[in-house]
């Protein structure tokens, strides 16, 4: 099975449809909390602007379980932000395709549900970001 960091798919965050994890399961992924929280990576990602509106979001990347926190870390030193990081290096199209579709099945799952995702009361983007009620 593969391993995927669903950051904000953890109820830690987020209150979203019980269908978000069974999705995963049903694609083949395994859901973990964010394995190097120190770095920050929802807060620097394209979705964190959405959250500076007050819009929940979700961020997903990929896991380092099995042979992907070597993957990842041989990206990062030798690829990440430098001219090599071209079209040349290889793609895994199946783990692409699995991710688009893990992607879908969970906007899938928030569209169908009357209620909207939320910030689990306390969660600190929710605190910082959420749109308060005019008085």
């Amino acid at each position: 099975m593969t391993r995927l960091c669903g950051t904000c798919l953890q109820p830690a965050h987020l209150r979203l449809p019980p269908d978000g994890p069974r999705a995963a399961a049903r694609v083949g992924v395994a859901v973990s909390p964010d394995p190097v929280p120190e770095q920050g990576l929802f807060t620097r990602s394209d979705h964190f602007s959405f959250v500076r509106q007050g819009v929940p979001a979700v961020f997903l990347m990929t896991g380092l379980a099995g042979d992907g926190a070597r993957a990842v870390g041989a990206f990062i030193a030798g690829h990440h932000h430098q001219p090599s990081d071209d079209l040349s290096l290889p793609i895994d199209y199946a783990a692409g395709a699995r991710f688009a579709r893990l992607n879908y099945e969970i906007a899938r799952a928030i569209a169908n549900v009357r209620r909207r995702p939320a910030w689990v009361p306390g969660d600190f983007f929710g605190e910082q970001f959420a749109r308060r009620p005019e008085t």
